[in-house]
């Protein structure tokens, strides 16, 4: 009799994230400490007011400076300067930005700083956010009312953290699969070098962090929730190549099954347009 394929349940029951868990209990994994959980808990919230937001950045001298000195760069080419965090999230920035650079300030102070050969903590952070941007657009097609936009965005941020995690405290395996030009299927390597997939230390280091459950759903890419869903065809249009790749072709075929019908042309030219915006967030988390 022929085995049935795993479903993503039942991928996540059989990835071993006890092992994840051992792996992370050999370093001085510090928990987010409360002030900080309850940062993360409330951006994690779509209705979370603007003034809720001001307070936050408000709160913290260098979360304040980082966001006015976004808001005054050259992506947003603002008229005259920004000297205000409440015009700075308000009139430039927006909310899912802010959300963005606060939450990617939080969790890059709450891991060591990457030091292998090779890793760019600043192409992670485009990265991630780009994955973002292109999970919140989908969302937004897939639920019009705009109820899934926080969680897509922020469980395409979260997404990649394990990989982050892994070059943080383990800097010399790491290095040696990027100087074996291993990037193609790195995150297999990664799985094959340690014994788990970098997506099971992300789902043990949320939920060490107290991340809100959905959020966590949305970060995996073994949940079915319509969220990670979104995360997951963002990243395949992230990296489908240009409007004659088959890979684009499929992405654009999938699109519009979650409502957002566009020519191959527009997707290619969307995907630009959001990894510029990706950059500059990105330029206020990783500086």
């Amino acid at each position: 009799m022929n085995r049935a394929e795993p479903t993503p349940e039942d991928r996540l029951k059989t990835n071993p994230t006890g092992d994840a868990e051992t792996f992370i209990e050999k370093f001085q994994f510090e928990p987010l400490a409360a002030d900080k959980l309850d940062v993360m808990q409330a951006l994690s919230n779509d209705e979370t007011p603007s003034t809720k937001v001001v307070e936050i950045c408000h709160r913290d001298p260098v979360i304040a400076a980082r966001i006015i000195g976004l808001a005054n760069g050259p992506h947003y080419a603002v008229r005259s300067p920004v000297e205000r965090v409440h015009d700075a999230v308000v009139r430039v920035l927006g909310l899912d930005t802010t959300r963005a650079v606060v939450l990617g300030m939080i969790l890059s102070s709450n891991l060591p700083s990457p030091s292998c050969l090779g890793f760019s903590k600043d192409q992670f952070w485009i990265e991630s956010v780009h994955r973002a941007e292109l999970a919140q657009l989908v969302a937004s097609h897939a639920d019009p009312s705009g109820a899934l936009n926080a969680r897509a965005y922020l469980g395409g941020l979260l997404r990649s953290l394990g990989v982050f995690a892994l070059a943080a405290f383990e800097p010399r395996i790491v290095e040696s699969l990027i100087a074996e030009q291993a990037l193609d299927a790195f995150e297999e390597r990664l799985t094959q070098a340690f014994g788990f997939e970098p997506a099971g230390l992300t789902a043990v280091i949320l939920e060490r962090w107290g991340v809100p459950d959905v959020v966590r759903k949305a970060a995996s890419p073994f949940s079915s929730s319509i969220a990670a869903r979104c995360v997951s065809l963002a990243e395949t249009w992230r990296n489908a190549g240009d409007e004659t790749c088959e890979a684009m072709q499929q992405a654009q075929q999938d699109l519009a099954d979650y409502g957002y019908t566009a020519s191959l042309e527009q997707l290619v030219s969307e995907r630009e347009e959001q990894l510029e915006r990706a950059r500059a967030i990105a330029s206020g988390i990783s500086r």
